[in-house]
């Protein structure tokens, strides 16, 4: 923290202009703006060489009753940091012991050491309950970036590095200070936008479900991205009322020490894991997930559930979802104890994510559909004269077509006194951690 306070003591930001821009008619702004466009903008200015020069601009905006904070390098320069908080109140800023701001406790965002040009954060939260009655909810944001330069070589300079601030007001702790600018959202903001009729019946609403081929959706939990890595458990998520279940189970012989899960919602490319929270080198920084459980006795099961934050509106809605979700094992005896010395980091599996040290993460689609009515069984009478054939067993190849050995096994299927029968069985040196059968009538 001392080098922090540093390096605002060297810092000299002057007033900028605001900038907005002319999206949208203004007919139903939320964030207000002398245009009455909706969307709100300050430049990043920095002091270069005893001359001031726009670095970055950030932008608010209120999308679907969520704050949208845009993030945008300008010029040559490119973004290693951003970093935004916000409240009504200014003087409530995180601080640490000695009033200095603790800008590690701001809970949006992002650090990449190869640097990048923009970043949005698309649904931060605003609660228009907080009006009480008045016409518009006044907010303070500290919009913070670190900025560097290209050198001829093609790599970042650091000596370019460039900490700034989105100025209109400053406040000062101590010997440190910081910029900050205020914004109005409208409490009525929406309030005369027509809801979207769905498409179900009069009498059912749209619903989430798990679009996946079976439910839960599970994944293994190992220790690197290839098939001879390490498996200690398995990540499943289900939808339920709604909302996610994510549960974690270890494997025999292994205890779960620290879980820790990241849900974010598909926004087009990779911009969903961009807002995961990363350390500099771009790996997860899983201390800082939300959703997480601490045992270090160890646990064979920890579940969370999380809110998607997602409304259906019309039925065959699809949407996908990321998921980061890490795990601190730990091997244990026969006597279920655990053994020293063997703790392991492990990621569920299904791709791999672009940083310098390794890390796993799966995605999945959930859908909207209309609640089905509950239907009730035929009675006995109904089926007392239909019958079943049995049919003869026949068995078909499981292919692992990526893995080293492709012949993994085979699954075999029979009708035998009216009760299908579906039978696995693993070959080589492959072996079964989880099975399932969907099956429909033609």
């Amino acid at each position: 923290m001392k080098i922090f306070q540093s390096a605002f003591a060297m810092l000299t930001l002057w007033s900028v202009m605001t900038v907005t821009t002319a999206e949208g008619d203004g007919s139903n702004s939320c964030v207000k703006t002398t245009d009455g466009s909706g969307k709100l903008c300050h430049t990043l200015t920095g002091e270069m060489d005893d001359m001031q020069e726009d670095v970055a601009t950030v932008c608010v905006e209120l999308v679907d009753s969520e704050l949208k904070v845009s993030f945008e390098a300008t010029g040559d320069w490119v973004m290693v940091t951003n970093k935004f908080w916000y409240d009504e109140d200014v003087s409530t800023i995180p601080r640490l012991s000695d009033g200095s701001v603790d800008m590690e406790a701001f809970d949006y965002y992002i650090c990449n050491s190869t640097g990048f040009n923009e970043w949005t954060f698309p649904n931060a939260a605003v609660d228009l309950s907080d009006c009480s009655g008045a016409s518009s909810l006044d907010l303070a944001m500290v919009a913070y970036a670190e900025v560097e330069k290209y050198g001829t070589n093609g790599k970042l300079v650091r000596s370019s590095a460039q900490k700034v601030f989105a100025y209109e007001h400053s406040v000062g702790y101590g010997s440190s200070w910081l910029g900050w600018f205020d914004f109005q959202v409208s409490c009525e903001c929406g309030e005369d936008t027509p809801v979207t009729a769905h498409s179900c019946p009069s009498d059912a609403t749209p619903e989430l479900y798990l679009k996946s081929a079976v439910s839960p959706e599970c994944h293994a939990i190992v220790a690197g991205g290839d098939q001879q890595s390490m498996k200690a458990g398995s990540v499943c998520v289900a939808v339920v009322d709604g909302k996610l279940d994510v549960t974690f189970v270890a494997d025999d012989l292994w205890a779960l020490i620290r879980s820790q899960v990241w849900v974010g919602q598909d926004t087009g490319g990779d911009a969903a894991l961009a807002s995961m929270p990363m350390k500099a080198s771009g790996v997860p920084d899983t201390k800082k997930f939300k959703n997480f459980a601490c045992d270090w006795e160890g646990e064979k099961e920890v579940s969370f559930t999380v809110d998607m934050k997602y409304e259906c509106i019309e039925e065959e809605e699809t949407v996908k979802f990321f998921v980061v979700a890490h795990s601190k094992v730990e091997q244990v005896d026969e006597a279920g104890e655990l053994i020293p010395g063997t703790e392991l980091d492990v990621f569920a599996f299904e791709h791999s994510g672009d940083s310098e040290k390794w890390y796993g993460w799966f995605d999945f689609e959930v859908g909207c559909r209309c609640a089905e009515e509950p239907t009730l069984p035929p009675s006995d009478a109904a089926c007392e004269d239909m019958t079943l054939d049995d049919v003869a067993e026949k068995s078909y190849d499981l292919t692992a077509t990526e893995a080293w050995d492709s012949d993994a096994g085979k699954v075999s299927v029979s009708v035998e006194g009216g009760n299908l029968i579906v039978t696995f069985e693993a070959t080589n040196y492959w072996a079964i951690f989880g099975t399932a059968v969907v099956g429909r009538q033609p």
